[in-house]
């Protein structure tokens, strides 16, 4: 990590961040805000990352709770996603639901976390958002 922060790097998106133990991040965070402080550590979590924001594991993660929300909202019913929980059917939402979904998000995850969050609509590991 001190080699590529020496080389410009600006913080870490770690994959798969939820197959890896707690006790290895409470050990890699002070490591990695000591070679930056403002570095920040994202990771790769698809369900509830609340147990990895407390301050003492990452700063934020690949918000995917964000964009089952947005599908759910934008794509409506009938959208199948290959990471729903095993039924891959994106409930739709209704303007009032999607209020209260996002609401949940923001009231699971502390406000610094919340606000670095990695919110994407797709990835290379997801239903790309304009599929048919």
């Amino acid at each position: 990590m001190k080699t590529w922060y020496a080389a410009g790097t600006s913080g870490w998106r770690f994959d798969v961040a939820d197959e890896i133990s707690h006790n290895w991040w409470h050990d890699l965070r002070p490591y990695a805000k000591a070679g930056k402080s403002t570095g920040p550590l994202v990771g790769e979590v698809w369900y509830d990352a609340s147990k990895y924001l407390l301050g003492d594991q990452l700063d934020a993660v690949m918000n995917y709770r964000f964009r089952k929300n947005i599908l759910g909202f934008a794509r409506g019913v009938g959208f199948k996603d290959n990471d729903n929980n095993g039924s891959n059917e994106i409930v739709g939402l209704t303007p009032t639901s999607f209020d209260a979904a996002l609401a949940s998000v923001r009231e699971d995850y502390p406000k610094a976390a919340t606000n670095a969050m990695m919110n994407l609509v797709d990835s290379h590991d997801t239903n790309r958002a304009l599929m048919n």
